[in-house]
């Protein structure tokens, strides 16, 4: 049985996510730990699926494998576009690296996307300048709130504005 797997900067999320809970989910099978892992990470970035490969981004989405193919490279178009306005909203360079080892720790930490770590301490952005900059602040300056879904909406609706433009 061969299968195509992507292997991008969400399932890195998921592989730091795995890599954290196997001691304190000693009783679990590791391909269960995955597969959980993979559904709530795909769940809370608005995706069915992290593991399938996603759409070229430098073709037409008309000529995605699938529409989830397409959604998925949209998402992680409108993470880098998250990372482009933190960084025009904070005067720091962030990357798209940047973003998602944030959201990595916070995903390890939280099993969600919030902005803080259990017991309140927010989520810092690593970046070039060596700012202070946090996840609740990239999230406020992108979609209003420190909620990561309307930050990806609002980073996919000005991603897709831009593509739509150009």
């Amino acid at each position: 049985l061969t299968q195509q797997i992507a292997i991008t900067p969400i399932t890195e999320i998921a592989v730091q996510h795995v890599l954290s809970s196997v001691s304190a989910n000693s009783g679990s099978s590791l391909s269960s730990l995955i597969q959980t892992a993979n559904a709530k990470i795909a769940s809370g970035m608005g995706l069915t699926d992290i593991t399938l490969p996603p759409a070229d981004p430098t073709k037409p989405a008309a000529s995605a494998s699938s529409a989830q193919a397409a959604q998925y490279a949209v998402v992680l178009a409108a993470i880098s576009k998250m990372a482009a306005s933190a960084t025009t909203n904070s005067a720091s360079l962030v990357t798209s690296l940047d973003m998602m080892q944030a959201l990595a720790t916070s995903f390890t930490y939280n099993g969600s996307f919030n902005q803080t770590v259990p017991g309140g301490s927010p989520i810092p952005v690593p970046n070039a300048n060596g700012s202070n900059v946090n996840l609740a602040t990239v999230l406020t300056a992108i979609g209003g709130s420190t909620d990561f879904s309307a930050a990806i909406s609002t980073s996919t609706l000005q991603y897709l504005a831009s593509a739509n433009a150009s």
